[in-house]
């Protein structure tokens, strides 16, 4: 259970990071109406594009997975490996969640045929990722925690 722990933490952390921008972006043009074929292309594009690139937004989702290692750590060095994957899944599902939010509020002002809505519009993704996503991230913990020490005094 514990064996390469940490090699299929920041792969199952960082896969979904990577593959939640573009699964967004996709399907908000589908709901717009756009063929599949010109919807991938148009995300393909995206990832060329300097600005709202897919991948920028992964690097700023990927902020909050350090400090969940760096707990997930502390916690199997002082209480062994029992339970760090919940608490790893507890802090990663905040992340998840709150990256999806923050995705879902940006990417509908940047379709392709709309007029880019200039600055400060994409500062969900930073406000997201660097602030709420490690408040999001501290409560899946201490909910994992709490839920630990529950089925440990039961």
């Amino acid at each position: 259970m514990t064996r390469f722990f940490w090699l299929k933490f920041f792969t199952v952390a960082l896969l979904i990071l990577v593959l939640i921008p573009p699964l967004i972006l996709l399907l908000l043009m589908l709901l717009e109406g756009m063929s599949p074929g010109a919807a991938l292309a148009a995300v393909t594009e995206q990832y060329a594009g300097r600005r709202q690139n897919p991948l920028a937004n992964t690097v700023l989702g990927a902020v909050a997975v350090v400090p969940l290692a760096l707990i997930v750590l502390i916690y199997r060095l002082r209480k062994g490996a029992a339970g760090s994957t919940a608490l790893a899944f507890g802090g990663g599902v905040g992340i998840v969640l709150t990256q999806l939010w923050a995705n879902l509020e940006f990417w509908p002002n940047f379709l392709p045929g709309r007029e880019y809505p200039g600055f400060p519009h994409g500062l969900e993704i930073v406000i997201g990722s660097l602030f709420f996503a490690p408040v999001a991230m501290l409560v899946g913990v201490v909910i994992a925690a709490l839920w630990l020490r529950g089925a440990v005094q039961s």
